[in-house]
This record gives C-alpha cells, structure tokens and sequence, in this order.
C-alpha cells in the first residue's frame, strides 16, 4: 500500500468536490483568474498553443545557482523533445505516467534553478502543467511574482493592464533571459516581421525606405467595421504638407511628401494589436474604443505587403490587387 501525504491546496478548503478540480472534458488545463490576471491569461493560452514557442521555451536548459543544471529542467527539456506529437485536443489528450488527477509539476529537486532566470523558469512550469496536468487550472502566483514591471516590482495582480503593453514588456523580459541561450532569438523566429516606411517625394517621385523589425502591428478599428478596413487605412498613408513637408533629398528642398507604410517581411506568427484604448486630451486620460470590429477565419495578408502593393502592371491594370485599389497601389508606386 502506498501512501501520501496531504494535499497541501485542500488542507484549508471545505466542501471538496474531486470533479471541480478534474481537467475539463476538452482536454485543456486553465489558469486562475487572480483578480485581474485575464489579460495574462489569454496571453500565456495562446503562447502555449504556439508549438514552436512552447517547445522552444520548454528546451531551454536552465543553470542553477551551483552552474548545474536541475534535474528538474531537465526533464521539462527531455519533455519537450518527447511531446512534440502529443495531440492535446480533445479526448485525444495523452497522459503523462506521473500525473494524476491531484498532481501537478513543480520542481523538486536541491538544487534549485538561478534566480536570475525565474521568470524563464516559471515560464516552464506554466507550460508543462498546461500540456501534462490534470488538473482543471493552474495557479500563476508564482509566476507574477517574477514579471518585474519597468518600475522594477513585481506586476500587481489585482490591477488590468493593456495586453499589447504586457506583452512588451514581457517580450522584453523573456528576449533578454533567452541571450545565453540557443534560443535567443525564438520570439523573432516565430513572431518576427518586418515594417516598410516609404517617404515619396510628389515633385520628382523620389523614393526613400526604410525598414524596421517588429513583433505586433498595430490597428486602428475605431470607425473601422472590420480588421480588413484596418489594414486598408494602415497602408493609405498621409501627406506630409504646409509645415509637415518633408526635405527631399533629391530636390534638396522642402517638398510635399506621401508617407506610407507596409509590411515588408510576415511573420510566421502575425500578432494584430486591436487599438482599443485613445488618449482622450478632454479627460486626460485613455479611454475605451467600443466599436465593433468583425474579423474573418482566413486573412489575406498580400494585398498590405510591400510584394503586393507594387504589383504587377496587368494586375493593377486589371484592378487584380486584392482589397487594395488601383489608387493605393499608383499611390505606393509613385504614380499617384
């Protein structure tokens, strides 16, 4: 007969119910709400349901304090290399021999992980009991108290943030934990693309571009019915006029100038950040954008690329560039 101990999580609960701690019938692990903790949430779901990205994080061997790596994190590297065709939808979902429905993974070992990579750590954690738990959710105290916010402390789980701005910052966290590693550049392998910003000059058509990396693209959706009107308004561009001219380096002088902007490269993931937050310069303070903004199951990204915009003479001729007009494209190409 063996036997264990307590479960540490249910000393202090009354009226356990087993079947409310089970994995839903779906296949997929949750993760608590902390109080304001949804914006992470949703995030951490979808970044664990980028295979390249889990597995990724998931093989990084982490050091410990004694510049030995942990038992622990090494089976979350092994796991990661020996779950890669794991099905997880569904009833399909395989589980994992040391994990009941009363289990989760945390890390055991002496030896604990270097404190300076325990954000990276937690990371691990989280993803693991999202693909291996049975557990209906899991609880992401530990890692908000490693997200140290730009004033340095940790973020605040009782207090909403812009996803968008989460995101960067944890980006920035996790790119620069990732540097020792041969995975240092796994967020731009996977969501990595690049930006085109054209200036043309509209006396003598001269061109200057400039390109810039990027993680997300931002969209305007107020007034915006769908994200394909978005995107349409992202590439239209502006013109520099009055006291906004541009210098035209070919002129040598002040000259009307088109700004626009494209995307040069995609990613292999395409994050689109929805603006739904404005200053509002009355107030003094952000306010919500409550438009409606549908968006389909399948996006044309070539009609807002750089390839797409120049075209071909008998597409634009014939009006065959996707959702973008004849004007946008004579626009891009100087002919406007």
């Amino acid at each position: 007969v063996v036997t264990t101990g307590a479960r540490e999580d249910l000393v202090n609960e009354w009226y356990y119910d087993p079947i409310s701690k089970d994995k839903g019938r779906t296949g997929y692990v949750g993760l608590r709400n902390l109080g304001a903790t949804c914006y992470l949430n949703s995030l951490m779901q979808q970044f664990f349901l980028i295979p390249p990205l889990r597995f990724g994080i998931l093989a990084c061997e982490i050091p410990t304090a004694a510049a030995v790596t942990t038992t622990a994190t090494t089976t979350l590297a092994s796991t990661a290399t020996k779950l890669n065709s794991v099905n997880i939808q569904g009833s399909s979902v395989q589980k994992f021999n040391n994990c009941d429905s009363s289990s989760s993974i945390t890390s055991t070992t002496n030896n604990s992980p270097d404190a300076s990579f325990a954000l990276l750590h937690q990371l691990q954690l989280l993803f693991s009991n999202l693909l291996l738990s049975e557990r209906r959710d899991y609880d992401t105290s530990a890692l908000c108290k490693t997200i140290k916010g730009y004033d340095g402390n940790p973020i605040r789980p009782g207090e909403q943030q812009d996803v968008d701005e989460f995101f960067n910052l944890f980006g920035d966290r996790i790119e620069t934990l990732l540097k020792p590693f041969p995975q240092h550049r796994l967020l731009q392998d996977v969501f990595g693309g690049e930006i085109c910003h054209v200036i043309i000059c509209q006396k003598c058509k001269h061109r200057s571009e400039r390109t810039e990396d990027c993680l997300t693209l931002s969209l305007d959706i107020k007034g915006k019915a769908n994200v394909g009107e978005s995107l349409e308004f992202y590439v239209e561009g502006e013109l520099l006029d009055g006291s906004n001219q541009y210098f035209c380096e070919n002129c040598q002088a002040k000259r009307d100038c088109l700004k626009m902007c494209c995307i040069s490269a995609l990613p292999n993931t395409l994050i689109l950040h929805l603006k739904r937050f404005e200053f509002d310069l009355e107030l003094m303070r952000k306010v919500k954008v409550n438009d409606r903004c549908e968006f389909s199951f399948e996006l044309d990204m070539r009609p807002f690329t750089k390839e797409g915009l120049n075209g071909s003479s008998s597409n634009i001729n014939n009006g065959n560039v996707g959702n973008i007009n004849k004007n946008k494209v004579d626009d891009w190409n100087g002919n406007g």
